[in-house]
């Protein structure tokens, strides 16, 4: 055969896998990328103790994890991961208690096991959305879950939220499935996948009713088919039956310890209660003083999970969707919007608001834009117009989606992390003899430890203390008296303090002051352009704090100034 004669042809088929594979593809890349960030330090706090809970199992004289704010599942799933890694490293050199983990050893597990999560969630968006619609709406799908900011983030915290999401959605897809081919086995799935969310977090039993009210509506939908209606009450009650079972076996076996260590599991529960109903005061939910349940969700949360753009163009879509709801019986429609009011409402009137809640709603709102960007197309009648509709909205919501995750990208994973370079300016600009002071709750601080040996941790927080401010305030004017630099090593304190004046008086004046010509401002963590995009403007005022302050916070490191200095805090005006 003659070369010139040779002409290759891609079959439409693959060239769909390819650009599946593309997308699936690009959406490694982002989530495996720099998933060793923070070390040696590992800044977040949540991560960390799930890591000490893995550190703390040593099969078979111990396992129990000690941990109950989050459940079992993940745990032990990282630590028999880690142990068969031990055994497997134990062939190339000796390992001295393979049924150990070292902490570090933990953490990247536990990242390595949500960005292969976060991975698989890109890939049953597209299954599902494939199934009911077709290919075109399955990989606008799939690029808008890989591209996806706070799912691409959630998958470098060894933390339980990509769990959730990833246990939801499959969820969601096994009812689905049922409904569909109307398997027993589905039952057993869907109890399996019940038990599991309820261990990675007890407060997912939240859509168990859901789950159960579903299959006894699709058993009603089919009674038709039974001529005596006593078998309809028998089927169902068999289902519901064989779930609950599932599910019951399943959470046993994954979070024993919270029956056989039941006094710390409720103690857990009762603290945790408390701190997302507001009635124990943490240090860490001072930014929800004053927040409006949903407005605040939708002000500071979802412009930065979803993209500005992508909201924007959700919001277009409701009314579109609430009709469709009301008129047609659409199970993907209705049970994504089921399912993520569900996960929503649930969490939405807490005290407690962090973006980590809402994680799980993500896919659920892709798949209702992409419904949205469906049903619109449906109602245009010319093929001509529909076309420039389609085009015009997918390239809207791709591009949106791609400068969205590369400003992610290149701000927060591409570039050192931020407190490891406010440290490295101190270093070189800070003499190593001066006296500092800092915020004792704040990990932050950590990379400064090997530069200077005069750090002193003040808790800036009982500033409002009623029972000790009054000692504080003075605590801090001799210490500040007596100090040279004062580093702030995230902008949670200080946001909060500034926001809301009326119920931090004394920390508003405090952070107020610095702000002042008694201090000069020598470093703050610099926001770029893409910086700006990410954080929508500021990086410390326009989203909830945890968009960055675990891996992206903005820095203060402020210099007393002699020449102007006299400062007092207790009894001033």
């Amino acid at each position: 055969m003659k070369i010139s004669n040779f002409k290759f042809q891609i079959r439409p088929r693959n060239f769909y896998v390819l650009l599946l594979v593309l997308i699936i593809s690009i959406g490694i890349f982002f989530r495996f990328y720099n998933l060793n960030w923070g070390a040696p330090y590992y800044f977040h706090p949540d991560e960390r103790n799930i890591a000490s809970a893995v550190t703390r199992i040593e099969f078979p004289n111990n396992l129990n994890p000690e941990f109950f704010a989050y459940g079992s599942a993940p745990i032990y799933t990282a630590y028999f991961i880690g142990v068969g890694q031990n055994f497997i490293e134990n062939f190339f050199y000796p390992i001295e208690d393979p049924f150990t983990l070292k902490f570090e050893q933990a953490i990247i597990i536990l990242r390595i096991l949500s960005a292969s999560l976060s991975t698989l969630i890109i890939f049953l968006v597209f299954i599902l959305l494939y199934k009911k619609l077709n290919i075109y709406f399955s990989l606008l799908g799939a690029v808008l879950t890989g591209l996806n900011v706070g799912l691409i983030q959630y998958a470098h915290f060894g933390t339980f939220e990509i769990w959730l999401t990833f246990l939801f959605l499959l969820l969601f897809y096994s009812i689905i499935i049922y409904i569909e081919k109307n398997s027993k086995a589905k039952l057993l799935l869907i109890g399996i996948v019940l038990g599991l969310l309820i261990s990675v977090k007890v407060s997912s039993i939240v859509i168990v009713p859901i789950a159960l009210i579903t299959i006894i509506l699709y058993e009603i939908k089919k009674a038709k088919a039974y001529i005596k209606k006593y078998l309809l009450v028998i089927n169902s009650l068999v289902s519901l039956a064989v779930i609950l079972l599932a599910a019951a076996i399943t959470y046993i076996i994954t979070s024993p310890y919270t029956l056989l260590d039941f006094k710390a599991f409720i103690s857990t529960m009762n603290y945790e209660s408390g701190v997302a109903l507001g009635t124990i005061n943490v240090f860490y939910s001072g930014g929800f003083v004053q927040s409006i349940p949903i407005i605040y969700q939708l002000t500071y949360v979802y412009p930065y999970l979803l993209n500005p753009i992508n909201l924007l163009v959700l919001f277009f879509f409701t009314p579109i969707l609430i009709v469709s709801l009301i008129k047609n019986r659409n199970e993907l429609l209705n049970l994504s919007i089921l399912f993520c009011l569900v996960i929503f409402l649930s969490q939405a009137f807490l005290y407690v608001k962090w973006m980590r809640y809402y994680i799980p709603t993500i896919p659920f709102l892709i798949i209702l834009i992409i419904l949205g960007v469906k049903l619109l197309a449906d109602k245009i009648k010319r093929d001509s117009i529909k076309k420039i509709a389609l085009i015009s909205i997918f390239s809207l919501l791709i591009i949106s989606s791609l400068i969205h995750s590369f400003s992610y990208f290149y701000t927060v994973l591409f570039n050192n992390y931020s407190t490891v370079s406010a440290s490295t300016f101190a270093g070189g600009n800070i003499p190593r003899d001066s006296k500092l002071i800092s915020e004792v709750y704040d990990m932050g601080i950590l990379p400064f430890n090997s530069k200077f040996s005069n750090i002193t941790l003040f808790d800036f927080y009982a500033l409002d203390d009623e029972w000790v401010k009054d000692e504080k305030r003075e605590e801090l004017d001799n210490l500040i008296a007596n100090s040279d630099y004062i580093i702030l090593p995230s902008q949670r304190i200080l946001r909060n303090r500034i926001m809301y004046p009326n119920h931090f008086p004394e920390g508003n004046k405090f952070y107020n002051k610095l702000q002042t010509d008694k201090f000069d401002l020598i470093y703050q963590t610099p926001c770029d352009f893409y910086c700006k995009i990410l954080y929508l403007g500021n990086p410390i005022y326009s989203l909830e704090e945890t968009a960055n302050v675990f891996d992206r916070p903005t820095l203060f490191i402020f210099k007393k100034n002699i020449e102007n200095f006299k400062f007092q805090i207790l009894n001033s005006k």
